[in-house]
């Protein structure tokens, strides 16, 4: 019987030809092995899956119609098999010992179920933007028990699921770490989800947080 996995790494990818090579070679490169690595294609229209292809065996892909990136996520949790879950977006990096370092916190702390860390913005030429800030997306590595606990992400808001996932980790009351280090980097470029859909973004994180708010007063 093949080995399951220790971490499942899940990269949603939507048209991502330009910088997914780079991402998934910062994957590969951790200094911490096994590692399952998830391509979810999620109806690209440019050369994203052959580019994931090249990778041969080292790349599980997974190809769907575009349902955006909350769906392609839990694609990807579908068929993650580690007992830990990691998620990079295509057009972010990883520091080659980010897995290791979250997994030492994870040893040092059984009861722990979620690790973040710091992120560093950067330009497309690479320059650092301002200074590292916490992270709770391409930054995390949680415990499949609490995903399996919480349940998969809302497919509803397609900029706010993971701040609406971590507000119900909060209101489980989650044993959550936040790494002093930085361990990942997000590109900033004129085709960023952020970026070009701005207003929505504003209004997708502004409900959630009320929903959370009014569960909490609710409780």
């Amino acid at each position: 019987m093949k080995a399951k996995p220790q971490v499942s790494c899940i990269v949603p990818a939507y048209n991502a030809a330009a910088y997914l090579k780079q991402a998934l070679n910062s994957a590969l490169a951790q200094s911490r092995v096994p590692m399952q690595l998830i391509v979810v294609d999620d109806g690209s229209t440019d050369a994203t899956a052959d580019i994931a292809g090249q990778f041969g065996g080292n790349v599980e892909i997974i190809s769907q119609p575009n349902c955006g990136p909350a769906a392609a996520r839990n694609s990807g949790l579908a068929a993650a098999r580690g007992e830990f879950i990691a998620f990079l977006d295509a057009d972010d990096l990883w520091c080659k010992d980010k897995l290791e370092r979250q997994l030492a916190a994870f040893s040092e702390n059984p009861a722990l179920e979620l690790c973040a860390a710091h992120i560093q913005n950067f330009r497309e030429d690479l320059e650092p933007v301002g200074e590292p800030v916490p992270g709770y997306n391409t930054e995390m590595l949680i415990r499949r028990s609490l995903i399996d606990r919480l349940g998969p992400f809302t497919t509803g808001p397609q900029h706010a699921a993971t701040l609406e996932w971590m507000l119900r980790a909060r209101e489980s009351k989650s044993v959550e770490l936040l790494l002093p280090e930085t361990l990942s980097f997000r590109r900033l470029h004129q085709k960023n989800m952020s970026s070009l859909g701005a207003n929505q973004s504003l209004k997708e994180h502004l409900q959630v947080l009320h929903a959370s708010l009014k569960r909490r007063r609710s409780n």
